[in-house]
């Protein structure tokens, strides 16, 4: 009966502890995540740098996170404050008066009328107006709070690369010490740190590759094109182009749609031609090449997960939903094979 006491004593002292350790760790929950993937997804290179450096783990550890920081980082400041400064720019331009004075000259765009094309009364309307702001000033909003929360980010930063350094040099003997821990046997644990690093690497390698190539190109037609804020579109293109279905037709079609309304009809059709026939088809042609079979989620969940990751987690989380959602699904295997015989008699009742 003592035995029992301890025991219970125990398990409910390692859960109030363990909840104080959690709500302690949980502001830096996302950025550790996020140090260990890329840990994983970098490891061949530490390893390279592991046999040229004689062995030397903390000189690769951190070689890899110098290179780390100059592949996501500098990009990421530079493109920042270039966005920020484009987006005043487009707001100006969704605001400005002579955007109407321009629409009033819309009964005289005869490619539009040949093609019995009634977006007069939509295009000129106030609520359609209204929502363009609206939208505009949502998306500049949000880029210059997290312009404005610099210090946290930067802070935020150092935590990411403090924890890479030590993810990439002791990181398997984290792993090893937490699968001892672990009450599943080591097929099941290493069945769910490889789905969890499938997933991962397909959305690194896969999702955020292919929306920056597409949002890129999104915004090189419109600067070709002559569309103000072209680098601002394009970053708004990027995002989008994270969520299926959606994608970067979010900006380029309405683009493409106002340019005609405008009257610039070869620029108008030069965006929704490269749309479609472009922009649209690379995540077919590259995802194969990229990703390959590292991914088996749904599209539906996808979606789903990567809304509500981004909800959820900001930024981060077009690669937390997705992860959780695939590390739900295989625990959802393990449980579904461990019980099979269970499961299968008490259907048959």
């Amino acid at each position: 009966m003592k035995k029992n006491w301890d025991t219970i004593f125990l398990v409910a002292f390692l859960a109030l502890v363990g909840l104080s350790a959690f709500e302690i760790m949980r502001p830096y929950l996302v950025v550790l995540l996020l140090a260990f993937i890329f840990s994983r997804f970098f490891g061949k290179y530490y390893s390279w740098l592991v046999k040229k450096l004689g062995g030397r783990r903390a000189w690769a550890a951190a070689g890899v996170c110098v290179m780390v920081f100059i592949l996501l980082v500098v990009p990421l400041v530079i493109i920042v404050n270039m966005i920020i400064n484009e987006a005043a720019q487009f707001i100006q331009l969704i605001g400005a008066s002579n955007l109407e004075e321009k629409l009033n000259d819309f009964p005289q765009n005869r490619f539009l009328r040949d093609l019995n094309l009634d977006l007069e009364t939509i295009i000129k309307s106030k609520e359609f107006l209204g929502s363009v702001k609206s939208a505009g000033n949502l998306l500049v909003g949000a880029l210059k709070s997290t312009y404005k929360g610099a210090a946290h980010f930067i802070f935020m930063i150092f935590v990411m690369f403090f924890a890479l350094y030590y993810f990439l040099k002791d990181g398997d003997r984290f792993i090893k010490r937490l699968m001892e821990l672990s009450p599943l046997k080591d097929k099941q644990e290493q069945v769910l740190l490889h789905d969890f690093m499938a997933i991962s690497k397909a959305t690194l390698k896969g999702s955020l590759v292919i929306a920056i190539i597409q949002g890129f190109l999104t915004g090189l037609v419109l600067w070709l094109t002559g569309v103000p804020s072209a680098a601002f579109l394009g970053l708004v293109a990027t995002i989008f182009a994270f969520l299926p279905v959606v994608g970067t037709s979010f900006v380029w079609a309405p683009a493409g749609v106002i340019m005609l309304v405008l009257g610039n009809v070869w620029q108008g059709l030069v965006i929704i031609l490269f749309g479609i026939f472009v922009v649209s088809i690379i995540d077919n042609f590259l995802r194969p090449r990229l990703v390959g079979n590292e991914s088996s989620l749904h599209p539906l969940l996808v979606f789903l997960s990567t809304l509500g990751g981004l909800a959820l987690f900001g930024i981060a989380g077009f690669i937390i939903g997705p992860v959780v959602i695939v590390l739900f699904l295989s625990l959802l295997k393990i449980y579904q094979k461990e019980f099979k015989e269970e499961l299968r008699k008490f259907n048959k009742n």
